[in-house]
């Protein structure tokens, strides 16, 4: 039986503009959390929807499923501009009632499919509540598009539409009369709709958040929906405007002009103008002398893709007085087309916006601190300017809603525009909102990510950016131009195309040595990359740019480093709103011996290490009096506290070693999450095409070892020669990377040095045949270990490879060189009895020979030590993948996270 999905997140809008916009920009957010998203209307508005979508790309949301639902034809009348409601509309609003039969199939067929359906649905659209009711594994939540100061207004009104008394205490309430909201046609059409019987919703939804709203959200909490959950969560219009890929000619004509010179004017999607009007704001603007974008456009009809066969149904030309685009010139700017509004209000050239107050617009423009000039057509717009120009105080009128009847002169445009943009009054507005624009945006958190430049720290911490990312979060990937360079030419499993939420930040770093990796070191350990590490200091002062930038602008700054870029904590610490996490690219199990020997100078380590059944390693051999040096001048730094500890693992691998490091050395009483595998674990879905991959095809299951040293470790002519002549006595398949180790710089070419070019026996490659595979660059690692016909892996225990070997229940032949890695290899083998040692540690010095190798392939692949070993080794696999469903260990430890960080 097929396993049910655990949710699906279904949304109905409500068929005009500004509410299709917000659904969709909700359902983006949903997307980016992995959610599968649901959205639901009729082909016509869907397609509308898409059209307009700003400030990313739809085409990177492959958990949005639209479904064009069939619409019967209805009328579609061209807007009246005498009539400032647009009941022009309204056809297309009552045509909804038919999308509900539809809908009804479609929730039949999730609530067989999916473990909890989630409806999320507008006021207008009830019958989506109502059909919901019908399935028990269906909830609905209601979604409000209009302002809270609008409905805690709207739900004091009676059926007719008259105000029944005081509103609240609020004296601004007091000034508006309902009556010109809406028309007698559209009271009609609401009450109809309000007529439907159905369970109260689960919580109410609002485009808003606590800094504009939070008194009136609180009325509605305390009266109207006293006992719901209320969630404010807006704005969903994207924040970063600087960052969109959006190209339009009126943003190049922006680019040309003095900053916060330019107001834009523009009246939504809904309402019509009279000719006479256009005329008086044509001159108004032109009168003012200041410069402007001016959207001259009719309002939408019910169908925009119909084209009218009668006269009176074809799309109205505004007219504009005679020669007035060329005689405006330089100064303004009119827009006949769709703008691009929210790059517009993003634009540090626009400092005022001419606006009919739809919340659409004023969220927009409130979140890019861009004042208003109010000028209210119908439905929620009077109050949302009452909340702009008494409440926040963030703008001016055009003219009074109780005037609303009357024509706005020219000269009223002009007094509103040089009131906004150029007097004493407009600067202190403008003060107000950009302060407003700047703590409405500080409701989201930025987090910066600082690796360690080495290729398996680079590679754990762009998956976890990849994760983050996929939840919504800003990402900021700090690192040398060349270190992020490498990490996303070497990135693996996912396309880094589709994560706009990363932003990399290429630094600039001095010259540093870059010499070749000494293959016949005694000590394996990596010296030649110091150079590269110590150079790791000249990022100090850009991070520090970068946080100084970020801190006034978010509420809260994440900084995730290693423990080795220590100097990230120290001067997070400089700023209130950032806070650090340590992300550690080793194992647990490592990092508490570790502690454990730093800490107590090892006194204590073979004590812990004889109570837990396991031999005592010391540090001897894994590091050199380089490294240590290294170390040593930043252990102050290191000891910088920090707000919690993150690792690429999980419980099913080290559950134990996670819980006694909890209570141990600077671990004890912290947080610690563990949220591995980074590495992804679909192996339905292979992310390149590589000619080893087509070579393995051809394999039987199971039949093929896999061998690899990793990026840092160098290995002697005749280890490899050894090496060679081991593989080939086996007779075991194998494909075996020959490559050197990776340099500081690997995109360095030294003049006067030659890449060492790694010999193998002579006529080697061509006696293995079609029994090896000999690989020279650089090597899909986590697509071979997946594939079915790999069955081991011979690996230095670097603990990404032994992540992802254990993630696809690949056993693993240890070969440990430095580092980490003695202790990995004693996890694999010793703890979780999933592999061999080809060399005791304790022999590390000398060479490993031909014979070694031959039976370290021979018990893992073909022995009955082998055969229960792999049986481990699968079991375990199956158990790794499992930590990332919905209950999985490391989700939960993910989702805790999140949590942790995006807490109010």
């Amino acid at each position: 039986m097929e396993a049910q999905a655990p949710v699906a997140v279904v949304l109905v809008p409500f068929t005009a503009q500004g509410h299709l916009n917000q659904l969709l920009h909700f359902s983006r957010l949903l997307s980016a959390r992995g959610l599968p998203v649901h959205f639901v209307s009729s082909a016509t508005h869907n397609r509308q929807a898409k059209l307009r979508v700003e400030g990313w790309n739809p085409e990177t949301i492959s958990n949005i499923h639209f479904h064009d639902l069939p619409l019967p034809p209805f009328p579609i009348p061209p807007p009246d501009p005498l009539n400032k409601f647009p009941d022009h509309l309204l056809p297309a609003f009552e045509a909804t009632a038919h999308l509900r039969h539809p809908f009804a199939a479609l929730l039949r067929t999730l609530s067989s499919t999916a473990r909890r359906i989630v409806v999320v649905h507008e006021s207008h659209m009830n019958f989506a509540r109502q059909e919901a009711s019908n399935y028990p594994n269906a909830e609905s939540y209601q979604f409000h598009c209009p302002s809270a100061i609008f409905r805690s207004f709207l739900e004091e009104v009676n059926a007719m539409g008259k105000l029944t008394g005081q509103v609240t205490n609020s004296s601004w309430l007091l000034k508006l009369l309902l009556d010109g909201y809406f028309t007698q046609r559209f009271y009609d059409f609401l009450f109809s709709r309000r007529e439907m019987v159905m369970a109260p919703a689960a919580g109410h939804l609002f485009n808003t958040c606590r800094l504009i709203e939070g008194q009136f959200l609180d009325l509605l909490a305390h009266d109207t929906y006293l006992g719901s959950k209320i969630w404010a969560i807006g704005p969903l219009n994207p924040m970063d405007a600087a960052r969109s890929s959006c190209c339009h000619w009126c943003l190049e004509w922006l680019d040309k002009q003095p900053p916060k010179s330019v107001i834009y004017v523009s009246f939504g999607t809904m309402s019509s103008i009279s000719d006479e009007q256009i005329c008086e704001i044509a001159i108004g603007l032109e009168r003012s002398k200041q410069k402007f974008v001016w959207v001259v456009r009719e309002a939408d009809k019910g169908d925009i893709f119909a084209k009218g066969e009668r006269e009176e149904d074809q799309e109205r030309k505004i007219q504009l007085p005679k020669g007035y685009e060329e005689r405006v010139g330089e100064v303004g700017r009119v827009v006949r087309d769709w703008a691009p509004q929210l790059e517009i209000l993003g634009h540090p050239s626009v400092g005022g916006f001419m606006s009919h107050c739809g919340w659409n617009s004023c969220m927009e423009s409130m979140s890019m601190g861009v004042p208003i000039a109010a000028w209210p057509m119908h439905t929620d717009q009077p109050k949302n300017a009452i909340l702009v120009t008494e409440v926040l105080r963030i703008g001016v009128m055009v003219r009074e809603w109780s005037r609303r009847e009357e024509m706005v002169t020219a000269e009223v445009v002009e007094d509103a525009v040089r009131r906004l943009m150029g007097s004493e009054e407009g600067t202190e507005m403008m003060k107000r909102a950009e302060e407003l624009g700047q703590r409405v945006r500080e409701v989201w958190s930025e987090v910066v990510v600082v690796p360690f430049p080495a290729q398996g720290h680079l590679n754990q911490l762009l998956h976890l950016s990849h994760l983050l990312s996929t939840r919504g979060l800003p990402v900021h990937y700090v690192g040398s131009a060349t270190h992020n360079r490498q990490a996303k030419l070497r990135a693996e499993g996912w396309d880094p195309n589709t994560t706009s939420n990363i932003h990399f930040h290429d630094i600039s770093l001095p010259p540093f040595p870059t010499p070749p990796p000494d293959p016949n070191a005694t000590t394996k350990f990596p010296d030649h990359l110091l150079p590269a590490f110590e150079a790791t200091d000249h990022l100090r002062h850009p991070f520090t740019a970068l946080l100084r930038s970020l801190s006034p602008t978010y509420r809260r700054i994440v900084v995730i480093n290693e423990p080795l870029m220590a100097f990230c904590a120290h001067e997070a610490s400089n700023y209130p709103n950032t806070e650090c996490y340590q992300f550690h690219s080793s194992s647990a199990f490592c990092s508490f011996f570790f502690t454990q020997e730093f800490d107590t100078m090892g006194k204590t380590t073979g004590q812990i290490t004889e109570s837990l059944g396991l031999p005592v390693i010391s540090l001897d051999g894994c590091l050199t009096p380089g490294f240590f040096q290294f170390l040593a001048a930043r252990s102050e730094m290191m000891k910088t506290p920090t707000s919690g500890h993150i690792f690429n693992s999980c419980h099913p691998i080290e559950g134990r070693f996670l819980d006694l490091l909890s209570k141990s050395g600077p671990f004890f009483d912290s947080k610690i999450w563990a949220i591995g595998p980074l590495n992804p674990i679909d192996t339905a879905c292979p992310s390149r095409s590589h000619w080893c991959l087509e070579w393995l095809d051809k394999q039987p299951p199971k039949s093929v070892i896999y061998i690899s040293f990793g990026t840092m470790s160098s290995i002697s002519d005749e280890q490899i020669h050894e090496i060679a002549i081991g593989l080939e006595r086996s007779e075991k398949r194998f494909v075996w990377v020959v490559r050197e180790a990776d340099k500081g710089d690997i995109f360095a070419q030294e003049e006067k040095e030659e890449a060492r070019k790694i010999q193998l026996p002579q006529g080697y490659e061509e006696r293995v045949g079609e029994v090896g595979r000999v690989m020279r660059d650089w090597a899909p690692q986590l697509e071979i270990l997946r594939h079915p016909s790999v069955g081991g892996f011979m690996s230095h225990c670097g603990w990404n490879s032994c992540m992802e070997s254990m993630s696809m229940g690949v056993p693993i032949a240890a070969w440990p060189m430095h580092s980490d890695q003695p202790r990995n290899a004693m996890l694999v083998t010793q703890v979780l009895k999933i592999g061999v040692m080809v060399s005791e540690w304790s022999k590390r010095e000398e060479l490993v020979t031909a014979e070694a190798v031959e039976n370290a392939v021979r018990r893992l692949m073909e022995s009955d030590e082998g055969k229960e070993i792999r049986k481990r080794a699968e079991e375990l696999g199956k158990e790794v993948r499992g930590v990332w469903s919905e209950n999985g260990s490391s989700h939960s430890d993910f989702d805790s996270f999140i949590s942790n960080i995006s807490r109010e």
